[in-house]
């Protein structure tokens, strides 16, 4: 089956319901469900909201899911002596506002999409995967996120077609 059947032939019925408990950074807690059919309800009395909590240590773990496909941070990414002792020749940047840190050094691909667990990624799988791809023909890849990790779902949906 081709990757362009098996993204048409997707449905989100696949997945598995899911419960997420949010805290946001006055402590409020929002807990999330989604349910088989891809409908996220609040069980929370208060009005919804997003939360982000601050980070303040450093994250430079790096994972491979996949040959040649690796998963970081942006910390990660902005860590050129890392970068190159794993051999990342491109980077797929999955972020807002997160700039290219070494464009001199590695080919990138940049995916302008807000890091929030109700994001539309299905705009973006093509693209990415393409970019994928590419990387993998010439070298290996990192794919970065910012915080709620919509890129480790573009890399999850590339891994199994692969």
């Amino acid at each position: 089956m081709s990757l362009r059947e098996q993204i048409e032939g997707f449905s989100a019925r696949s997945l598995r319901a899911v419960t997420t408990v949010i805290t946001t950074p006055g402590g409020r807690q929002v807990i999330e469900e989604k349910d088989a059919d891809g409908i996220t309800r609040s069980r929370d009395a208060g009005r919804a909201e997003f939360a982000f909590c601050p980070d303040l240590q450093p994250d430079f773990q790096i994972g491979e899911p996949h040959p040649h496909v690796f998963i970081g941070s942006q910390d990660v990414a902005h860590n050129l002596e890392l970068l190159q002792s794993v051999g990342i020749t491109h980077i797929l940047n999955v972020a807002t506002g997160i700039s290219n840190a070494f464009p001199e050094n590695f080919i990138y691909q940049n995916i302008e999409i807000l890091d929030l667990p109700d994001e539309d990624i299905w705009p973006h799988l093509l693209e990415s995967f393409s970019f994928i791809q590419e990387g993998l023909n010439e070298g290996k890849v990192l794919v970065h996120w910012c915080a709620m990790l919509v890129s480790h779902a573009l890399v999850l949906f590339y891994v199994p077609i692969s």
